[in-house]
């Protein structure tokens, strides 16, 4: 069975000669300890049933302290101007507590110097650790500290948290102070001067709290959070749950998930992950009150670092690659970079529809496959006759791939990032790279990937704009009625110029023609295409752009004849644009 652990109470003694009072915990005076000259006495009264022999009190004193207040009759008296006044000191309140078996804690008094230069404030810094085990629970009593004393406290918390892993239970403060100046309190008739005791451990819980935030946005590490919200700060005094802790916890959760994903390379759930939710949940915590106000600000800086997430952008998995690079995980980032990038690829020809309605489901293997095969042919300049098996069974749709730009713009940044995959999750067996040179490979295809799909793709899942013109007549000159009707319906034209079919192409040549017309009207986005010319191309290229959701159509128009001076005339009124 494990040893319980121990609680160590640390408190310093000043010099003044303290007045008698009544200390109370602040908002429960029925636990008021009255007529005392010392906070200390005051605190172990209120704390002795928790505090058992193997606990300790520590008590800080400079000789002049240990003269005026832990022994007795040590006082300055300003007749003589010697320190021989007649007091009670401290020493003789806790032994009477000891002889009364009130307190069973062991009771210690340590010198320490005045600490009037900085070797003397190490000095004490020493003393006070040295008084420290790994795993105490501690009660600070800074009531009477000194000088640079309650900084250097709240350092050394800091320090022993780390190094002791120690919890911290208390920082009380006992404010005498608010019954107004000394001289006043002393006409009072004792039962009027009640002084509050105060627990300023939200200071320490800050530190926490901002460490932990540190940890979060500088690392991506979470853990301090975890071990922050599974404490006692979800607990309000009637002990239901406070809605500001409960909110924590989501965060908590939410974060504990994230980076856990991100470690573990766990892309399918990442590309399924709601930012969105965990970013509101960090806004409804900045909006509100909260038990620990300045929280709100760190947890606004949380908020910072995972701005740039958002569910709607198809380029987010960039952002993971950023967190990757950022927190000094390179294999997690390089295997993100080339997996997101076919994850994206898959959704951007989904959303396209070149092929069949579900073929290019991003968590299928078969998409993902041909992809990674397409982008390697195109960087390697493979001929149809060399390429693999997996591409010949999906051939029509591979050598649609091959034409897209995004697919040519972006092979060789994929391929090469693949060789330095494997060299990585090789542990390095089978290439030679430097351990230290995989930080500027992330960085720098991180960059490349950044700048080409933001600038040339961004977030590609946009409403078609403008008309299309495929055809051998040029918009400008199109008749008056058929323009405006173009610009009512479509918004802008556009012309890309009808190809010349050669008519003694064959049909693969035809289909390589189509498909480069199809990927580049699909790259343009229009609002519908209008097409008319060679019949056989027209009507292909308008079944596989009706595939893909892009509307065609065609202008329709009457002929008109009429006879002047004995010559037939004819003109074409146009009538209106009709879909195929």
């Amino acid at each position: 069975m494990a040893d319980k652990k121990r609680t160590i109470f640390l408190s310093f003694l000043g010099t003044n000669n303290y007045i008698h009072c009544n200390y109370f915990p602040e908002g429960k005076p029925d636990q008021t300890v009255g007529n005392v000259q010392y906070v200390q006495e005051a605190l172990l009264k209120i704390l002795a049933a928790d505090l058992s022999e193997q606990d300790r009190c520590y008590f800080f004193l400079t000789d002049l302290a240990r003269k005026c207040n832990w022994l007795n009759n040590g006082q300055f008296n300003p007749k003589d101007k010697k320190y021989n006044a007649p007091n009670i000191g401290l020493r003789q309140r806790v032994l009477e507590m000891k002889q009364q078996g009130l307190l069973k804690a062991k009771v210690l008094p340590k010198r320490i110097p005045e600490g009037f230069s900085t070797e003397e404030i190490w000095t004490i810094f020493e003393e006070v650790f040295s008084c420290l085990k790994k795993g105490d629970r501690i009660i600070v009593d800074i009531t009477h500290a000194f000088r640079s004393l309650p900084m250097l406290g709240m350092v050394l918390i800091s320090y022993a948290k780390a190094l002791r892993e120690i919890e911290v239970e208390a920082i009380f403060y006992g404010a005498f102070e608010k019954l107004g100046p000394a001289a006043e309190v002393r006409k009072l008739p004792v039962e009027q001067r009640n002084a509050p005791i105060l627990n300023l451990i939200s200071f320490s819980e800050l530190q926490d709290w901002a460490a932990a935030a540190h940890d979060f946005v500088h690392f991506g590490n979470p853990q301090r959070w975890n071990v922050l919200t599974s404490s006692g700060l979800d607990k309000v005094a009637t002990g239901t749950i406070d809605p500001a802790s409960k909110n924590l916890r989501q965060i908590n959760r939410k974060m504990q998930r994230l980076a856990a994903l991100i470690n573990a390379n766990r892309g399918r759930e990442l590309h399924q992950f709601s930012f969105d939710d965990l970013n509101a949940e960090l806004s409804k915590f900045s909006a509100r009150e909260n038990l620990l106000k300045p929280l709100n600000a760190i947890i606004e800086v949380v908020g910072e670092k995972l701005a740039p997430f958002h569910d709607d952008d198809p380029l987010r998995w960039l952002e993971q690659v950023n967190w990757c690079r950022k927190h000094q995980l390179w294999q997690q980032g390089i295997t993100q970079l080339q997996e997101g990038f076919l994850t994206w690829l898959c959704d951007y020809f989904e959303e396209r529809k070149i092929a069949e309605p579900g073929f290019f489901k991003w968590d299928k293997t078969t998409p993902r496959n041909l992809l990674s095969g397409v982008l390697n042919v195109v960087y390697r300049k493979l001929q149809e006759e060399e390429w693999g098996a997996g591409l010949k069974k999906s051939l029509i749709i591979a050598r649609r791939l091959t034409q897209f730009a995004v697919v040519r713009e972006m092979a060789t940044d994929f391929s090469s990032l693949g060789n330095i995959r494997n060299d990585i999750n090789h542990s390095g067996y089978t290439a030679n790279t430097q351990a230290n040179k995989f930080a500027e490979l992330l960085n720098r295809y991180y960059l490349l990937f950044q700048k080409k799909l933001k600038e040339n793709y961004g977030r590609y899942y946009r409403q078609g704009t403008g008309l299309l013109n495929l055809s051998n007549h040029p918009s400008a000159n199109w008749m008056p009625d058929q323009l405006t009707a173009a610009h009512n319906l479509y918004g802008a034209v556009e012309d890309l110029s009808f190809p010349a079919v050669d008519p003694k192409s064959d049909g693969k040549q035809l289909r390589e023609l189509i498909d480069k017309y199809f990927v580049q009207i699909v790259n343009h986005r229009p609002a519908a295409v209008h097409i008319m010319g060679e019949m056989t191309f027209t009507f292909n290229l308008v079944h596989l752009l009706k595939e893909a959701g892009i509307p065609c159509i065609a202008s329709t128009t009457e002929r008109i004849v009429t006879e002047e001076n004995g010559k037939k005339i004819v003109q074409f009124q146009f009538i209106q644009f009709r879909e195929y």
